[in-house]
């Protein structure tokens, strides 16, 4: 059995990553192994997926980060040699994948419709994309309406990560050093359109702002919580 974890809803997935994990335990897995998938070779996998648990009883194997591991050889054929297993009928082994992020189509191609694999996608809300779409200048009150409903439905500390992000993306996109690399053509467009709105000077002054807003959560300074500067920093784009 293969269960696959990934999606833009980080928080989520990782959760519920965790939880299977702790849940394997608690039904008499006496083992777990896991394996950096930006480092393992083939005899890692191996040993992991075939040799017999060194507590004599069940174990799962659990993999991080090996589909978002740079193409080479070496990740195609540890790819594939996961795959082979299932079809060699070897489907006594529990594995679990998780990536810090969506898995595109063609990445999970191999593991696509195979009876003895789940993947798991954990998705955020439409309303964040509506709202990144809505920074920028002078347009505070709708980004601080959306915000406000957002965080209903997300953490407001999911909605922190991709905000920052954006605003990466959009200083990279002013400074013409471009952000949108491996992104579809429509969304690199957006992100274009986005950008020209804004001022390089404006950009990184909002940047600060929401760095001076993680400090300031992070250690404490302040007796406000994260919604609140948030809310304050949009109204004031």
């Amino acid at each position: 059995m293969i269960k696959i974890f990934h999606g833009e809803n980080v928080e989520l997935s990782r959760k519920s990553f965790i939880e299977v994990i702790a849940k394997s335990k608690v039904d008499g897995v006496n083992e777990v192994v896991r394996l950096n998938g930006a480092e393992i070779v083939q005899s890692d996998l191996i040993q992991a997926l075939e040799s017999q648990s060194l507590f004599g009883g069940d174990r799962i194997v659990v993999i991080e980060g090996l589909f978002s591991r740079r193409i080479s050889k070496e990740k195609d054929s540890l790819l594939t040699y996961i795959v082979s297993q299932l079809a060699s009928g070897n489907s006594q082994f529990v594995l679990l994948m998780w990536e810090g992020k969506k898995i595109l189509a063609t990445g999970l191609k191999k593991f696509t419709g195979k009876q003895e694999v789940e993947i798991k996608e954990f998705k955020i809300s439409g309303l964040l994309y509506k709202f990144l779409d809505q920074i920028i200048p002078g347009n505070g009150r709708p980004a601080s309406l959306t915000f406000n409903s957002l965080i209903i439905e997300e953490p407001a500390e999911l909605v922190f990560y991709f905000l920052v992000k954006r605003v990466t993306e959009l200083i990279l996109e002013n400074s013409s050093s471009g952000s949108g690399e491996g992104y579809d053509d429509w969304r690199r467009q957006k992100l274009i359109e986005q950008a020209s709105k804004w001022s390089g000077k404006g950009l990184t002054s909002f940047h600060r702002r929401l760095t001076e807003i993680d400090e300031a959560i992070k250690t404490g300074s302040t007796p406000s919580g994260l919604p609140s500067h948030l809310d304050i920093a949009l109204l004031n784009l």
